[in-house]
């Protein structure tokens, strides 16, 4: 009996290892030696970025057609500038700038070689115009594909006479591919000031969920951006003018 409960431990054990394994960074943490490594493997979600990097990296050497010399150099290059980012005094906010725009790049180079990206038609019908409207308040938020394998968000209200305007809030279009293929919230952020937007795809419109200070999600302030008067409104549909 008591070897029949050890093996099922054991096995339960086991599974619990992978499960852990697949949602964490893509690198072995116990061997983490640099400050951004530990930095890494100390925050559940840069793991997760780091991870959803490695699998985009991996996708990219297995993609025909594109120059593998490159993919590495500039591979080389990123890992360079991103351990850079110990010098800097906003060390989370870096690694995960850095992570982040990496995806986007590798997204990008990748695009010219897979003609039907996966979810590309959901991330399409998701950029334009939205907009909420209600007696002396209003509130428009506009989604555009830029460039680069990279989405961006413009928050724009105005309420009694005052008005607020947030922009270059962005993602990279591969990880909006996979929070609109998985029915999720979509974020968008501003990496130098500490700031986010979550938006919800709705087929005639979306779902501003919440804004909130990434280090901070209890610091609801718009001050910064929107001065002492301005106002986003959450928790509230906009439906697609364009």
């Amino acid at each position: 009996m008591k070897k029949i409960l050890t093996l099922i431990l054991l096995i339960i054990g086991i599974n619990l290892s992978l499960s852990f394994d697949l949602m964490a960074q893509a690198f072995n943490c116990k061997k983490a030696s640099t400050v951004v490594e530990k930095e890494i493997c100390a925050n559940v979600h840069l793991g997760v970025l780091d991870s959803d990097l490695a699998k985009a990296y991996k996708e990219a050497t297995n993609t025909p057609g594109l120059d593998k010399d490159y993919l590495l150099k500039t591979q080389r290059e990123f890992i360079k500038s991103r351990e850079g980012c110990a010098r800097r005094a906003d060390l989370y906010n870096c690694v995960e700038a850095e992570t982040r725009g990496r995806t986007g790049e590798l997204a990008a180079m990748m695009a010219p070689f897979m003609p039907t990206a996966q979810g590309q038609g959901n991330v399409r019908a998701l950029t334009g115009q939205y907009v909420f409207s209600s007696d002396a308040t209003e509130g428009v938020i506009t989604v555009s594909e830029l460039p680069g394998g990279v989405l961006s968000l413009e928050y724009e209200s105005y309420h009694e006479g005052f008005s607020c305007l947030v922009e270059n809030l962005t993602i990279s279009r591969r990880e909006a591919e996979q929070y609109v293929a998985n029915n999720r919230p979509v974020p968008f952020y501003l990496p130098d000031e500490d700031f986010e937007i979550k938006i919800t795809y709705a087929d005639n419109g979306v779902q501003l969920d919440q804004y909130l200070r990434r280090n901070d999600p209890q610091d609801s302030s718009v001050v910064p951006f929107c001065g002492a008067n301005g106002f986003i409104f959450d928790n509230t549909f906009y439906a697609k003018t364009k």
